[in-house]
């Protein structure tokens, strides 16, 4: 599976979380010769509720003192968009059963919708690759009807947008917003939702798409019987990283897919280390892989990692503890948000985290430009004459500071 072969990926145990080990393993990375730091103890330190979760995903025995509240484990299943994770529901059955089946049948749904709305492009000459949802669970869980989505994320090319709009507009669809990253949509009667992209990232600096070559090495999967072109493994494996990154990997969700990926032997991790190599993205590649061993490790499905990136211990030395920096994430009050999140982590090691985590000095610019340079919702909250721009930067820390004490005055 993935764009570069079908060599099955080999699982390096890792050792289980040690205490004062933990840190003075991380402090010596880049000695070869020491064993790989034990993945990140994040696991224990989670609230009883999202423990629960983490296990009943995870395949562990679940503790009865972590679902004495069983709507609570609930909504963070449905929240982290991991219903349909959940293989043995346990003594949580009872609960978990009609969600699981609305869940179930809604995901079927959008598996039939992205079939026919993937049609319609192609109908209409337009090239669209289907992102992330049902076409990365066909590929990395092996089934469509094994992860969550919420809605339908396409990518087409950037002279094909206008093209691609009306063809959406013709089969009910109508823009409801735009984005920096994407175009929204609407689906008839206001259901479903679809994100129609122009790029893979934020630009060629952090991810560019002319060493990605998405529709170049784009394969085919078949969804509700419809062949549906999407991301190779190992690319849809790179830009799911960088994704996740972007977002502090909020939504466990996405961690899981890395779980999976991980125990997954069709999926080529050497060629997936590769790809994330070329785009500059090894470093989240590596934090996700360290997530998914610290959340979800030590289960019956097995633990560990992917043997290339296992055989990079300076790399997966740093991914362990980056995983460890995002702890708070993952703490009381769950972050229903990403500007919670980021509140969760404090706004300092946010800006240190997003800036490590990048390997070239042109794409940490970038991100820079991004974090403090105006946006173009700033530009459009008060426009200024092109002699006094110089004050966007300042208009850009003040929104800043007020969309701060906003987020925490109203959580």
């Amino acid at each position: 599976m993935g764009g570069h072969g079908k060599r099955g990926a080999m699982i390096v145990p890792l050792p289980p979380p040690a205490g004062e080990g933990y840190g003075r393993a991380l402090s010596n990375d880049n000695d070869p010769g020491l064993p790989m730091p034990a993945a990140p103890p994040l696991r224990p330190a989670l609230p009883p509720p999202l423990r629960a979760v983490v296990d009943l995903v995870g395949g562990r025995r679940v503790a009865r003192a972590d679902i004495a509240d069983p709507d609570a484990v609930l909504r963070l299943l449905q929240r982290h968009r991991l219903l349909l994770a959940v293989a043995e529901p346990g003594p949580l059955a009872g609960v978990l059963g009609g969600p699981r089946r609305r869940e179930l049948a809604a995901v079927l749904g959008m598996q039939a919708e992205l079939a026919r709305v993937m049609a319609g492009l192609d109908g209409a000459g337009v090239e669209a690759l289907a992102l992330k949802g049902p076409a990365f669970a066909r590929l990395v869980h092996g089934r469509a009807d094994r992860r969550s989505c919420r809605d339908l994320d396409l990518l087409v090319r950037p002279a094909q947008e206008a093209d691609a709009l009306a063809a959406l507009g013709r089969l009910g669809y109508a823009v409801a917003q735009r984005d920096d990253n994407a175009t929204v949509l609407r689906g008839p009667d206001g259901r479903g939702m679809v994100e129609l992209h122009t790029r893979l990232g934020d630009g060629e600096a952090t991810f560019p798409e002319r060493v990605a070559r998405p529709f170049e090495t784009a394969v085919t999967v078949t969804l509700a019987g419809v062949p549906v072109r999407t991301l190779p493994a190992d690319l849809a494996l790179a830009y799911a990283a960088q994704h996740g990154t972007r977002h502090l990997w909020r939504v466990l969700l996405w961690v899981w897919d890395m779980a999976v990926a991980a125990r997954n032997p069709a999926v080529d991790w050497a060629a997936a280390l590769e790809t994330a190599r070329r785009l500059g993205v090894e470093r989240p590649l590596a934090l996700g892989v360290a997530l998914a061993a610290g959340l979800f490790g030590g289960g019956p499905f097995g633990s560990g990692l992917p043997e290339p990136l296992a055989a990079d211990r300076r790399l997966m030395a740093r991914g362990i503890r980056h995983a460890a920096a995002l702890a708070p994430v993952f703490t009381v009050p769950v972050p229903e948000t990403e500007h919670q999140a980021i509140l969760h982590l404090g706004l300092a090691r946010y800006i240190a985290l997003r800036m490590v985590l990048e390997s070239g000095a042109r794409a940490r610019l970038a991100v820079a430009g991004a974090l403090f340079g105006p946006s173009p919702r700033d530009r459009a909250a008060m426009p200024l004459p092109d002699g006094l721009a110089f004050l966007y930067p300042l208009l850009r820390a003040g929104r800043l500071a007020g969309r701060l004490g906003h987020w925490r005055r109203g959580w």
